[in-house]
């Protein structure tokens, strides 16, 4: 199957509104925190990152001898597999105020297509291929072209995982399951499930955290697969 390799590198993009930023993530130390098996991820709250526990039966092997729960290791097929549509929502701040963004990016054989979603109905949608990087003008039937930038695209960390524990978690009136695992630059995120479904995805940041809503499917029946032959493509270096 083809692939693309993008630079991790933030590029600003030709105007604001076709920024695509995949969010930093700070460095929890996990040496610091007690540790738990159950937590409460009310928005209002603030959770204790538990210590690292590597000898949970919960786990199953991977070829690198590192280990991933049983509720994950299906995404890291699916993420491996290199075919798949995620959807992320989580919130961002414009002008001063803070408004949930939808971002929709569909990853296929030999292309990317990006749709990001404001909350009060301003969208941008970015494709992107071999030859190089689209980004759409939703207010004309121009399309601005540029070979040089990359584009962080949202991700979710799948290698060099270390698996650290399983729990329950109330997310708002939601009961759900997380596993927890911390990532090879050291950070620690709990993937939450309702049932076998992946829901959200929470990045700690020292005593903080944010809250990610997220989807993954194989479906991406809904993606932009080529650039219109009526599009005016406007190039820029």
């Amino acid at each position: 199957m083809k692939k693309i390799l993008f630079s991790i590198a933030a590029v600003t993009l030709l105007t604001a509104a076709f920024l695509l930023a995949f969010w930093a993530l700070n460095k929890p130390n996990i040496n610091d925190i007690p540790s738990s098996k159950e937590q409460s991820m009310s928005d209002d709250s603030l959770v204790k990152i538990p210590s690292e526990d590597k000898t949970s039966s919960e786990s199953t092997s991977t070829e690198d001898g590192r280990a991933l729960g049983p509720l994950f290791s299906p995404i890291k097929d699916l993420i491996d597999g290199g075919v798949y549509k995620l959807e992320t929502v989580r919130q961002k701040r414009f002008g001063g105020n803070s408004v949930p963004v939808k971002t929709t990016t569909y990853y296929g054989d030999g292309f990317i297509n990006i749709i990001e979603e404001e909350g009060h109905g301003i969208s941008t949608e970015t494709f992107i291929d071999d030859s190089g990087v689209y980004c759409f003008d939703a207010t004309s039937s121009n399309v601005y072209f540029m070979t040089s930038p990359s584009v962080d695209t949202d991700t979710i960390a799948t290698e060099g995982l270390i698996y650290i524990e399983t729990g329950s978690a109330t997310v708002g009136t939601a009961e759900m399951t997380y596993e927890r695992y911390k990532t090879e630059d050291g950070e620690i995120i709990d993937y939450l499930f309702a049932g076998n479904d992946i829901k959200k995805m929470k990045i700690y940041s020292n005593e903080d955290y944010e809250l990610i809503s997220v989807e993954i499917s194989p479906d991406i029946s809904m993606a932009r697969t080529s650039i219109p032959s009526d599009a005016v493509i406007i190039k820029n270096s």
